[in-house]
C-alpha cells in the first residue's frame, strides 16, 4: 500500500482514541465451528450478539445443517429478519457458502479446519464461493487462533472515511494492512473497541476530500455557465445572420418586382395602336 507508514500512523491515532470511550463490543461464540463461520458471515452487518440471535433464529427454522442449505434464501431473510442489515446479501452468501462446502466435501462438517495446519484451513476458506473477507478472518481468528482483525461492513467504511486506508483498498488487504500496524497483543482488543465505536460513529469525510469535492463542483458550475453564455452568443449571432439575410431576400425581391414593372411600362409605351380598315 502507498503511503503505508503515514495510514499507519493514523491508525495508532484512532486507536487511542477509541480506548478512552473505554466501550467494547461484546462477543458471541458458538460450539460448532460450521456456526461460527455463519456468524462471521452475519457479524459483516450488525453486532455478534445481534447476529448469534439471527443465527439461532435461522437454525431453528432448519431440521439440520443440510437442511438450512437447501432452504430458500427467501426464507432464511424472513428467519433473520428483514429488519436485519444487508439480510438479503447475509442470507445469499450462508446460502452460496453452505452449498460450496457441500460441493467440496459432500457434507457439511468443517471440523477438520481446526484439527489441521492454519495454512491448509486458509486454503480451503479461499476455495468457498462468496464468502467475505470478513467471514475467513472471523473465522480464522476466533477458531484458529490466528493473529488477524476482521473489519465489518462499518468498519471497513469507517476507514476508507476516515482516510485512514487509500480508497482502492480493498477488504482484505486492508485486514492485512490492519495486522501488521496493530501489535499482536493489541489486536483482539483493537477488534472489539473499534467495531463497536465504528457501529456508533457515522464519520464525516476529511476536509481535504470535501474540498476537493467543493472544487470540482465550482469547475462544474463555472463551464455550465460559460456553455449558457456561448450558447446564448450563438443564438444571437444566428439570429443577426438570419435577419440579414432575411432583409437581402426582401430588397432583392423588391428590386426584381421594380424591374419586371418597368419592363411591362415600357413594353406597353412602344406598342402601336392597329389601323382600322375602312368600308367602302
Amino acid at each position: 500500500m502507498k503511503k503505508a507508514a503515514e495510514y499507519a500512523r493514523r491508525v495508532k491515532q484512532l486507536f487511542s482514541k477509541i480506548k478512552k470511550e473505554k466501550s467494547k463490543a461484546s462477543l458471541a461464540t458458538k460450539d460448532d465451528p460450521l456456526q461460527m463461520l455463519l456468524l462471521g458471515i452475519l457479524s459483516n452487518y450488525a453486532t455478534e450478539q445481534k447476529a448469534s440471535t439471527a443465527l439461532s433464529r435461522l437454525l431453528d427454522t432448519a431440521i439440520d445443517n443440510n437442511d438450512l442449505r437447501m432452504t430458500p434464501v427467501a426464507d432464511m431473510v424472513r428467519a433473520v429478519g428483514v429488519d436485519y442489515p444487508k439480510c438479503r446479501l447475509a442470507a445469499d452468501e450462508i446460502s452460496q457458502t453452505l452449498n460450496s462446502i457441500f460441493n467440496h466435501l459432500h457434507h457439511l462438517d468443517v471440523g477438520f479446519l481446526e484439527t489441521g495446519s492454519k495454512k491448509a484451513a486458509e486454503s480451503f476458506l479461499n476455495s468457498l464461493d462468496c464468502l467475505s473477507p470478513h467471514a475467513k478472518a472471523f473465522f480464522r481468528q476466533r477458531c484458529l487462533k490466528a493473529q488477524v482483525i476482521p473489519l465489518d461492513h462499518n468498519m471497513y467504511t469507517y476507514l476508507q472515511k476516515g482516510d485512514c486506508i487509500a480508497e482502492d483498498v480493498g477488504v482484505e488487504e486492508a485486514q492485512k494492512f490492519l495486522s501488521s500496524a496493530i501489535k499482536d497483543r493489541d489486536r483482539m482488543s483493537f477488534y472489539t473497541l473499534f467495531k463497536r465505536y465504528a457501529a456508533t460513529h457515522s464519520p464525516r469525510k476529511s476536509a481535504k476530500k470535501s474540498a476537493s469535492v467543493t472544487e470540482r463542483k465550482k469547475k462544474t458550475a463555472a463551464a455550465t455557465k460559460t456553455t449558457k453564455k456561448k450558447a446564448k452568443k450563438k443564438a444571437a449571432s444566428s439570429a443577426r445572420t438570419s435577419g440579414k439575410k432575411t432583409t437581402r431576400k426582401k430588397k432583392t425581391v423588391r428590386s426584381t418586382l421594380r424591374k419586371t414593372a418597368k419592363k411591362k411600362k415600357t413594353a406597353s409605351g412602344k406598342t402601336k395602336p392597329r389601323k382600322t380598315a375602312r368600308r367602302r
